[in-house]
């Protein structure tokens, strides 16, 4: 039975990777193309090509859920920037997904007729240089926000920020070629504001934060049209539903 997506619905799935070994991670290679397979063992780590191979697993396995093909029979391409997607001429809906992933999990969201969505997922460890990394990269309220924090608050406040502007900006289909200072988020809710001229509103652009494990935080963003509601849905899926 095909999973339903409307338009309205941003569908997210994660896999935790933490307990993956070499023999899952071979039983996931016949599920790629052999472009995928070349690629994932050119990673000199295995945790980085199960990353990559249970990335790619997940993304088959979803669109055949919402859809009548085969997981094997998708083909991909990039964009200028990198952002992966459905080839042209597959005979299949206006399907739209986006990858990321950290130490220890995969995330992936999945959207219907919606070109901008964009994902990122950070483990709540990494990062020890982030309060550099703010004050270099990030605009003026956000870093005056984390310097009024202290310890974990503050680790945990410049993820969450972090976490926003790479789901925006892979939204946005440009990866980190924007400047990450030209647009600020504030939290709870998450909400964005521009510094420059920008092709869309805030009121644009729907966010969802969450930590899908103690270890982790998530957030997803996606263009919205004037007055539209979207709902977002969060599923964990177990590394036996990838073969």
């Amino acid at each position: 039975m095909n999973l339903c997506l409307s338009d309205h619905m941003i569908d997210v799935r994660y896999v935790f990777t933490g307990d993956v070994g070499d023999e899952e991670y071979a039983s996931l290679l016949p599920k790629l193309s052999p472009d995928e397979q070349s690629r994932a063992r050119q990673f000199l780590f295995l945790k980085d090509r199960i990353a990559f191979a249970v990335g790619r697993a997940l993304v088959r396995s979803m669109l055949s859920k919402f859809t009548d093909r085969a997981p094997t029979t998708w083909r991909f391409q990039q964009n200028s920037h990198g952002k992966p997607e459905i080839a042209p001429a597959q005979g299949i809906p206006d399907l739209r997904f986006n990858l990321s992933h950290s130490a220890g999990i995969v995330v992936a969201a999945f959207s219907l007729g919606r070109r901008d969505i964009g994902i990122d997922v950070e483990n709540l460890e990494g990062k020890p240089d982030y309060l550099d990394v703010a004050r270099s990269q990030f605009s003026t309220a956000e870093i005056e926000l984390l310097e009024s924090l202290s310890g974990q608050h503050q680790r945990h406040a410049f993820l969450a920020l972090w976490t926003l502007k790479e789901a925006y900006a892979k939204a946005r289909g440009v990866g980190l070629s924007i400047s990450l200072s030209d647009f600020a988020f504030s939290l709870d809710p998450p909400a964005i504001s521009f510094s420059i001229a920008s092709p869309h509103g805030p009121d644009d652009w729907f966010f969802l934060q969450n930590n899908p494990s103690a270890s982790h935080i998530m957030a997803v963003a996606a263009r919205r049209r004037p007055g539209e509601a979207l709902d977002c849905r969060c599923t964990q899926v177990a590394m036996s539903e990838l073969k």
